[in-house]
């Protein structure tokens, strides 16, 4: 292969490592309450989320949240696990992208 192609996958790579690398520890710099998913259950139109808190003083912490689910609506958020979410009064405002 040649020099610059491999330059460039290498670089690449590089980038995204450091992308994700940033986004999983940048919920120290957020003044909004942040949580990693770590369990997601529907039940009665409802998500119901286990989460690990990312920042503020109870950091690592588990914090039950709610999100609303409509199966068969376009504007529902479907969570997963691992995913970042911002959060007050133990429900989900919004993914962390």
């Amino acid at each position: 292969m040649n020099k610059k192609v491999i330059s460039g996958v290498v670089f690449f790579y590089f980038l995204c490592h450091r992308k994700f690398a940033i986004q999983l520890k940048s919920s120290t710099l957020y003044n909004q309450a942040v949580a990693k998913i770590d369990q997601v259950e529907i039940s009665n139109h409802q998500q119901e989320i286990s989460a690990t808190k990312m920042n503020g003083k109870d950091k690592g912490d588990i914090v039950h949240l709610t999100a609303d689910y409509r199966k068969n609506e376009l504007d529902t958020i479907d969570y997963s696990k691992g995913e970042q979410v911002f959060y007050s009064h133990n429900k989900v405002d919004e993914k962390k992208t």
